[in-house]
C-alpha cells in the first residue's frame, strides 16, 4: 500500500503527536479532577490507608480509615460492620504498602496545599486526593518515557528521527490496553505505580546488559519498591535475571562483577522480605501469611481463561497485544537474551494470574494484573513495526483500529454496558 504525502508527513511528526497526546492526557486529568477528584475506592482504599494511617495516626491500625471509606466502599463497610480484627486486635490490610511509599511525596504536597488554602487537614480532603491522583498520572507518563528508552536501547538507535514507528507502537500500547484507563480513571489502584517501577527496572537492567553505567543503589531501591508495591512483582525481578548472567564462562577478572550483580539482586529482595515480615507481624501477629486467605493462590492453572475469556482476558480486552506473537521472531533474531526475558516475564505473570481464586480480578477494566509486563510485551511489537516501518498507512490503520476498540470498551464499561466483573457477550455488545 503506497503512502500519500499527507500520511508520510503525519508519520514524520509522530514524536510531536506523542507529546501532544501526553499534554491532552494531562488536560483530561485536570478536567476529571478539578471539581471533585476521582474518589479513592476499591483496592485503592487499602493502598491509601497505609499512608494516611502512618502519617496521621502514626500506627498501622486501619479501623478509622476504613470507617471513613465505608460510606462509599463495599469491603471497607464489610470490615467495619463485621468488626474484622487480626490476632493483634487491629483492623487488617491485605494489600501491599509500596504504593503508599510512592505516593508519600504527593501526599505531603497535598498536606501543604491543604494548610495554605485552609481545607480540612484530615488526610481525606480535596488536595490529598488530587495529589495522589496526579502522582498516578505522572507515574504513567514516566513509565511511557522509560518504555521508550528501553526500546531505543534494544534497537541500538538513538536518532529520534528514525524511531517514528517506535513512538507509534508506544501510542498503541498506551491507548489500546488498560494502561490509559488506570492512569486516568482509576488512579487510586496500584497498577500504574507498579508499571512505572517495572518499566524502570527493565530499562536499568537493559543498561546493565549493554554495559552502560547504572547506580547500583538506585537499582536496588527500584527492586525493593517494585516488590513492595505488588508482591507478584518478585517474578518480574526474576524474569530480568538473564540480563545479568554472563554469556561466557566466568573468568577470574569477572568474578567481582558477577558477585556485584548477584548482590544488587539479592540484597533488596532480602530487605523486602524482612520489612514485609515485620509489617505483617505488627498488623497480623504473624511473620508469614497470605493476607487474602490461603485459597487466594490455588494449585490450579486456567491459562486460556485469563488470556481469552470475556472476563478480563488479556487478549480479549487488548487484542493489539496479539502482535507480540508475530514480533517475537524478529526480537529473537536481534537479541535472544532480551527475547528470553520477555518470554519469562510473560510466562511467570501468566502462571500466577492463572492460579488466583479470582481469575478476572473482580471489578476491573481489562486484564489489570498483566499491566506490569507491558514494558516487556512492547519489545516484539516494536521489532515487528521495524520490519514493516515503510508501510505507514498499514501501521496507522492497525494501531488506530485497536485504539478505537479500547476506547469503545472504556466507554461501555463506564456506562455500565459491560458488567463490572464476570463474563459477558462481547459480540452482542458490539452489534447492539
Amino acid at each position: 500500500m503506497k503512502d500519500n504525502n499527507l500520511v508520510a508527513f503525519i508519520y514524520s511528526q509522530m514524536m510531536n503527536i506523542f507529546i501532544l497526546a501526553v499534554m491532552i492526557s494531562f488536560l483530561v486529568f485536570i478536567f476529571l479532577n478539578s471539581n471533585q477528584p476521582i474518589k479513592i475506592q476499591g483496592d485503592g482504599v487499602f493502598y491509601y490507608s497505609w499512608l494516611r494511617s502512618a502519617v496521621f495516626d502514626h500506627d498501622l491500625d486501619f479501623h478509622n480509615e476504613l470507617e471513613y471509606f465505608a460510606q462509599q466502599d463495599f469491603y471497607s463497610e464489610k470490615f467495619v460492620k463485621e468488626n474484622i480484627l487480626t490476632s493483634n486486635g487491629k483492623t487488617p490490610n491485605p494489600y501491599a504498602y509500596g504504593t503508599a511509599i510512592l505516593w508519600a511525596p504527593f501526599f505531603l504536597v497535598g498536606d501543604l496545599l491543604t494548610v495554605i488554602f485552609d481545607f480540612s487537614r484530615n488526610g481525606y480532603s480535596f488536595f490529598y486526593v488530587f495529589m495522589i491522583n496526579f502522582g498516578t498520572w505522572l507515574f504513567g507518563t514516566l513509565a511511557l518515557f522509560f518504555i521508550f528508552k528501553s526500546c531505543l536501547l534494544v534497537l541500538h538507535d538513538k536518532e529520534k528521527t528514525d524511531n517514528e514507528y517506535t513512538v507509534l507502537v508506544l501510542l498503541g500500547v498506551w491507548l489500546s490496553t488498560p494502561f490509559l484507563y488506570y492512569q486516568l480513571l482509576a488512579p487510586s489502584m496500584s497498577h500504574i505505580p507498579s508499571l512505572f517501577l517495572s518499566s524502570m527496572l527493565f530499562y536499568l537492567s537493559l543498561k546493565f546488559f549493554y554495559l552502560k553505567d547504572v547506580n547500583p543503589w538506585f537499582f536496588m531501591l527500584v527492586i525493593f519498591l517494585l516488590c513492595a508495591t505488588r508482591w507478584q512483582n518478585i517474578l518480574i525481578v526474576l524474569a530480568v535475571a538473564p540480563l545479568f548472567v554472563p554469556a561466557f564462562i566466568i573468568k577470574k577478572e569477572e568474578i567481582s562483577n558477577s558477585i556485584k550483580h548477584f548482590l544488587i539482586f539479592i540484597l533488596p529482595l532480602i530487605l523486602f522480605v524482612v520489612c514485609q515480615m515485620l509489617v505483617w507481624e505488627n498488623v497480623y501477629g504473624k511473620y508469614l501469611l497470605i493476607p487474602q486467605g490461603h485459597n487466594f493462590v490455588r494449585p490450579e492453572f486456567h491459562g486460556l481463561y485469563v488470556l481469552f475469556s470475556s472476563n478480563r482476558g488479556l487478549f480479549s480486552w487488548s487484542p493489539f497485544l496479539l502482535l507480540v506473537f508475530f514480533g517475537m521472531y524478529y526480537l529473537w533474531l536481534k537479541s535472544r537474551r532480551v527475547a528470553i526475558v520477555v518470554i519469562l516475564a510473560f510466562i511467570f505473570t501468566w502462571i500466577i494470574n492463572g492460579s488466583l481464586s479470582d481469575l478476572g480480578g473482580g471489578d476491573a477494566f481489562g486484564a489489570r494484573r498483566f499491566l506490569e509486563i507491558l514494558p516487556f510485551l512492547i519489545m516484539p511489537i516494536v521489532f515487528l513495526g521495524e520490519k514493516f516501518k515503510k508501510y505507514h498507512m498499514v501501521m496507522f490503520l492497525i494501531v488506530g483500529f485497536f485504539v478505537l476498540i479500547n476506547l469503545f470498551l472504556i466507554n461501555s464499561y463506564r456506562l455500565g454496558l459491560i458488567p463490572r466483573s464476570g463474563e459477558f457477550d462481547l459480540l452482542k455488545l458490539i452489534t447492539q
